[in-house]
């Protein structure tokens, strides 16, 4: 059955606006979720974001995309924070903006977001975007590899094989190659 929002007036929740998503009315799962974020719900914050990120059933516009994922990760949405790092660390329709990206990057891992932990690691373990800091490379890359991220479990093994800013351990290296290859590429 496909939904209209007429048929769900403005009190449509945010499943409402998925099931519109989902049925593939991009145009009124964009207006239902216009009118819920208004409402402080970090969820339809999150994707209005994301549709105007992506030019998903309302135009790209990379403005409204981080007034709505600023709002939804202010509310500590992982995702949101995680994106909003994502985009200032690439400057994707903003200046690049490194600092920025670190904080939410920071407050995402710091929540529990293993992409985010991941993310930091290689950050800190390559210079390309700020000072290597191969201690802060491995905390983060241990925190990702715990939690089962399998790309952080192949970048821990490759430092302890490497003595990267650690000890070369070559037990250790084997485990974590071995645990990222149980888990597969992610």
């Amino acid at each position: 059955m496909v939904l209209s929002s007429s048929s769900l007036g403005t009190a449509g929740t945010i499943e409402d606006a998925a099931t519109l998503f989902e049925n593939g009315n991009l145009v009124e799962a964009a207006s239902m979720f216009q009118d819920l974020p208004g409402k402080g719900d970090a969820n339809a914050q999150l994707l209005l974001g994301k549709s105007y990120l992506f030019g998903t059933g309302v135009p790209h516009d990379p403005e409204k995309a981080l007034h709505w994922l600023h709002l939804a990760a202010e509310q500590n949405d992982l995702h949101a924070q995680s994106l909003l790092g994502a985009i200032y660390l690439e400057g994707n329709g903003v200046g690049q903006n490194i600092p920025e990206a670190l904080k939410w990057f920071n407050k995402a891992a710091h929540d529990g977001d293993v992409h985010s932990m991941a993310i930091l690691g290689m950050l800190y373990r390559d210079d390309d975007w700020i000072v290597k800091d191969l201690e802060l490379a491995h905390f983060w890359f241990s925190q990702a590899a715990h939690k089962g991220a399998p790309l952080a479990q192949q970048a821990l093994g490759s430092m302890y094989l490497q003595g990267e800013g650690i000890d070369k351990d070559y037990t250790q290296a084997h485990l974590w190659f071995s645990l990222a290859q149980e888990w597969g590429p992610q």
